[in-house]
């Protein structure tokens, strides 16, 4: 199977999560939208990890020429840091970001538009921030497995009831069907082409076992931002 094809189911399962996403706003919010709009930025934060085959996607679309083109015209009065400056961020996005890391991602403009430079291609990660959001944790060691929820304060006025009140298909599952899908789409991927590019170059690389075999590596994001505009 060619990476292009490899590619295309994954472009297929970003537009199943776009379906869902949508359908979720549909029915959970009283206007039928979200507050969170082009320039909201709360939710772009350092820290984040995704899986090969989306690093490939993102580097396959976007262009290294394009990507600093996009960046010049923002950093032209700022420096470097700038462009990683602490945002407020979004607390229900703590279980997502590894090691405290609190800095900005890499992709989002520099300038105070705060826009995602990458949207069209962005992350499974990113496509369900906003959402009012459900999942399973342990609530204590007594009572098992409970369900949480939470969606970004920007949004809470959205919704047609209070989030802990929303039926359950108003609220966006963040659970193991979709990071199986994507698991097995990265799992095919890297083991189809032998890719191992990115692998070889991230030396803090983490590990995520493949429910089958083997191990995959996982790419930060802010890395891959800086790899494609070396």
């Amino acid at each position: 199977m060619s990476r292009k094809h490899h590619l295309k189911k994954l472009e297929y399962f970003y537009d199943k999560v776009d379906k869902a996403s949508k359908e979720i706003i549909q029915k959970s919010t009283k206007e039928g939208r979200l507050n969170c709009k082009k320039g909201c930025s709360s939710c772009c934060v350092g820290g984040i990890f995704i899986s090969q085959i989306e690093a490939e996607y993102i580097r396959t679309n976007v262009a290294k020429k394009s990507l600093l083109e996009g960046k010049k015209n923002n950093d032209d009065n700022a420096n470097d840091n700038v462009r990683r400056t602490t945002p407020t961020i979004d607390p229900s996005l703590e279980a997502l970001v590894r090691d405290g890391n609190d800095s900005r991602c890499s992709f989002v403009s520099s300038d105070s538009n705060n826009y995602c430079t990458i949207y069209k291609y962005r992350p499974f990660a990113c496509r369900f921030m906003g959402l009012p959001l459900r999942w399973l944790e342990e609530c204590n060691s007594n009572a098992g497995l409970g369900e949480a929820r939470d969606i970004c304060p920007i949004n809470e006025n959205c919704l047609q009831e209070p989030i802990e009140e929303l039926p359950r298909d108003q609220c966006y599952a963040i659970d193991d069907i979709w990071e199986d899908e994507l698991d097995m789409l990265n799992y095919e991927y890297v083991t189809s082409t032998e890719d191992h590019s990115f692998v070889e170059e991230q030396n803090e690389a983490v590990s995520s076992v493949h429910p089958s075999d083997g191990e995959i590596k996982e790419i930060e994001l802010n890395d891959l931002y800086d790899r494609i505009a070396k």
